[in-house]
């Protein structure tokens, strides 16, 4: 199953609208959970992974998205 749970914490550049951000990703199955946030950050995501190393594929995914500029993890023991 899904042991593997991160909270991701995830910049918009500012080129690009949050209200594009979001929609790509929702599609991602692997994200349990997305909040718009104020702060340092636009969205704050609950990721649920089988494995460290699935997490480290899904963080490469969300910085592809345009306008994502920058993502802060934290693993939940």
């Amino acid at each position: 199953g899904l042991a593997f749970t991160a909270f991701v914490a995830i910049r918009n550049d500012g080129g690009i609208h949050c209200r594009e951000v979001a929609p790509r990703l929702r599609e991602m199955p692997e994200v349990q959970e997305l909040h718009s946030v104020a702060g340092e950050y636009d969205f704050l995501a609950k990721i649920r992974t089988t494995h460290a190393r699935a997490l480290e594929d899904v963080l490469y995914a969300i910085k592809s998205i345009p306008g994502v500029a920058r993502t802060t993890s934290t693993v939940v023991l």
